[in-house]
């Protein structure tokens, strides 16, 4: 139900995981169970758990909110948490802001610790504030700048910003857009700007002054294909490795998320995802990637020196950025590691060119080349090209199998597309099965004629 990383203050890494009930360490070689006896989580499955890091007199230590029971919090080093001190209240999420930890709390509380010390909550209005006036319930919480929060409810934006005085924070609605699917959604890009999946199934940019939708390419999609009884269970997180922030949620009769989306801030690019397993948590996490013995099958004592001359060049054991998925087996899953498969099984990539009219709307196209360009691949990989097709778009694109090619053969891909006679809006698409991905794309060449639209009677275009 959560994942959680952080760094002690001398250097330890620390991931962590939490199940429904239980909270979990990693050693480097085992998970172990760091749960407080007769303290156990109690939460559902749409109950995510957060963890939010605060240094308390040089000792970093997480958080733990989970919306159901009295926070937690753990320094890293002993064998079980504690329940968080003081008067927290039971807390959906939380943030670190100005040296104070800030907990959201149903319906419509901003609770405010001491400052350096998340286990004091002083009493009084200025440590306790209702967001009363959007009228509508809270949602989750994200750190903007070091002084600054943004704050989201089913229906409002809003930023808390840490300021001088007896109230030592100054809450501020901005605009009143649709509200992120669940806490977990809620994503930080960079400094200042935050991204969420909405509960109206498109995506927000919200950067303390503006909220705007930027993903109105996926909302159909969304739309037709989420469960909607299980929303509250979509996640995301933001994938290093390729620069995007991927969400995840439960397809139609999936009881966990299965599908997703992914967006790239810097483009606006979007995409469907597919999941061969149920991902219910996701975060970024740093684990130590090197060689393994595993890595160097295949070579012998003759050849190995040529790709590792020296003991240092099997690789540098620190830590690098990678992404972390939990799945409803229990399972941790670590991106971006290891020999590139799914655990050793072929992942299935299917992509389109965008569904239009390429000759004008008032033209249909007589489809007669099209020559698609790939890298070439170290080992055979098979790609199917097939064109899609519909003169209403009405529904989804009727889509025929036009001809296959082996990436690993140097060639033109060079496919005849004439058997799909005149159509209006077209698509084509690649679909390509590869154990082991590495399946890279260059562009394509559509060569058509194209061809007027019948008209009626009076000569005008139908």
């Amino acid at each position: 139900m959560g994942l959680g990383y952080f760094r002690t203050a001398v250097g330890f890494e620390r991931q962590i995981a939490a199940n429904r009930t239980q909270v979990w360490q990693f050693n480097g070689t085992n998970w172990v169970n760091i749960t407080l006896g007769g303290s156990e989580l109690s939460g559902a499955d749409t109950d995510h758990v957060h963890f939010r890091t605060f240094p308390v007199s040089g000792i970093y230590k997480t958080m733990i909110f989970n919306g159901v029971n009295t926070p937690k919090i753990w320094d890293g080093a002993a064998a079980t948490y504690s329940n968080m001190g003081g008067t927290p209240g039971v807390t959906i999420d939380g943030a670190v802001v100005g040296n104070r930890a800030l907990l959201l709390q149903a319906p419509n509380r901003i609770k405010v610790s001491d400052v350096n010390n998340p286990e004091v909550y002083p009493a009084g209005f200025g440590f306790n504030i209702d967001l009363i006036d959007g009228g509508d319930l809270l949602v989750g919480i994200e750190q903007l700048t070091r002084t600054s929060a943004a704050v989201f409810g089913e229906e409002t934006q809003w930023v808390i910003r840490a300021q001088p005085g007896m109230n030592p924070m100054r809450p501020e609605r901005i605009s009143q857009e649709s509200g992120p699917m669940s806490s977990a959604v809620i994503i930080r890009y960079g400094s200042g700007v935050v991204y969420y999946l909405a509960d109206d199934y498109n995506i927000y940019r919200f950067d303390g002054v503006h909220c705007q939708a930027v993903g109105w390419a996926m909302k159909p999609w969304i739309t037709s294909n989420i469960n909607v009884s299980n929303k509250r269970m979509a996640h995301g997180c933001y994938v290093d490795t390729v620069g995007k922030i991927f969400w995840f949620f439960p397809g139609k009769s999936q009881q966990a998320p299965n599908l997703g989306v992914h967006f790239d801030p810097r483009t606006g690019e979007m995409g469907r995802l597919s999941y061969g397993r149920q991902i219910t948590a996701s975060t970024r996490v740093r684990v130590i990637v090197t060689t393994t013995w595993d890595d160097i099958a295949g070579y012998t004592w003759e050849n190995i020196g040529t790709t590792f001359p020296t003991w240092e060049s099997f690789g540098d054991p620190g830590a690098e950025r990678r992404t972390a998925l939990g799945s409803t087996d229990g399972n941790v899953y670590i991106s971006g590691v290891g020999d590139g498969s799914d655990g050793g099984a072929s992942i299935e990539a299917v992509f389109d060119t965008p569904l239009k009219t390429y000759a004008g709307w008032p033209k249909a196209i007589v489809p007669s080349t099209f020559e698609t360009f790939f890298s070439k691949a170290p080992v055979p990989t098979i790609v199917e090209l097939y064109l899609g097709h519909t003169d209403t778009l009405m529904g989804e694109p009727e889509y025929q199998f036009i001809d296959s090619f082996n990436l690993a053969n140097d060639q033109r891909n060079d496919v005849d597309v004439t058997p799909v006679r005149t159509k209006r809006f077209v698509t084509i698409r690649h679909r390509s099965v590869a154990q082991k991905g590495g399946v890279e794309w260059n562009g394509g060449l559509f060569v058509f004629e194209p061809e007027d639209i019948d008209k009626g009677p009076t000569g005008d275009v139908r």
